[in-house]
């Protein structure tokens, strides 16, 4: 009698347990359904972002990393195949000038078209993209690309930042390793002038893009001991402000 009194009580805990394991799971269940029902709900706008090639990662072991400031992740906004998003993890390898987002789900990294960015602020930096700028009658080889807008007016400041892939130096001896491959880091800058863009590495080049006003220019220059060398991207700057001041 005991035993059947057990069993008697038993078999409602035990059903008790399945039911709630069951309800558990069905729980568990709809609320997954309903989380990635909101996740698709949320991303369906920008749907349009997650296109591109997967982003191809660089050999191991090299020194230094090929990303604008940071090699994690920021939020930034980018204004992508017509669309402005905001609040988007993004990297920059400005070594490839690839644009790198994560997918949707995070199960992996995208490089994105270049031809579809039209800009995008990253740390408050903003890079846009000038492929296909010619002057009026040439071309400057490697003026495709993202430059950073350091500087507006009737003469902007532009920079294409750049990190270049340098091989380590090798060792034929057992003994002694190889240095690893590394990157330098290599800042080129540009004045825009209304269509026109002028490469900018010294004061003779600044005073060529700068002709229309070049005696109060150099005028300028001379009282602020500018040498465009060691502070070059503020010498600019400051330059291109008074350019755009004067009438």
């Amino acid at each position: 009698m005991r035993l059947f009194d057990c069993f008697i009580l038993i078999v409602p805990f035990t059903a008790c347990c399945l039911s709630t394991q069951a309800q558990n799971q069905m729980d568990t269940n709809s609320a997954f359904a309903n989380t990635e029902a909101y996740y698709q709900e949320k991303i369906k706008d920008g749907a349009f972002l997650y296109t591109g090639n997967e982003y191809s990662a660089y050999e191991p072991g090299l020194k230094g990393n090929p990303f604008f400031r940071t090699d994690t992740m920021q939020n930034g906004e980018i204004f992508y195949d017509g669309n402005l998003y905001r609040n988007v993890p993004l990297l920059y390898d400005i070594s490839r000038q690839q644009i790198v987002i994560n997918t949707y789900d995070l199960s992996t990294q995208l490089q994105l078209l270049k031809e579809k960015i039209k800009y995008f602020v990253l740390d408050g930096h903003r890079f846009e993209n000038f492929n296909g700028i010619i002057n009026d009658s040439e071309s400057i080889d490697g003026v495709n690309g993202f430059y950073e807008i350091v500087s507006t007016g009737k003469a902007a400041v532009m920079i294409k930042r750049q990190k270049i892939l340098k091989n380590g130096e090798k060792s034929d001896n057992p003994n002694f390793r190889s240095a690893p491959n590394f990157f330098i880091e290599n800042d080129v800058f540009f004045m825009k002038i209304g269509n026109k863009i002028f490469l900018v590495s010294g004061k003779n080049e600044l005073l060529n893009a700068l002709e229309d006003k070049k005696s109060a220019i150099k005028i300028f220059i001379r009282n602020h001991h500018f040498r465009f060398k060691k502070n070059i991207e503020k010498e600019l700057v400051t330059t291109a402000a008074y350019y755009s001041s004067l009438k």
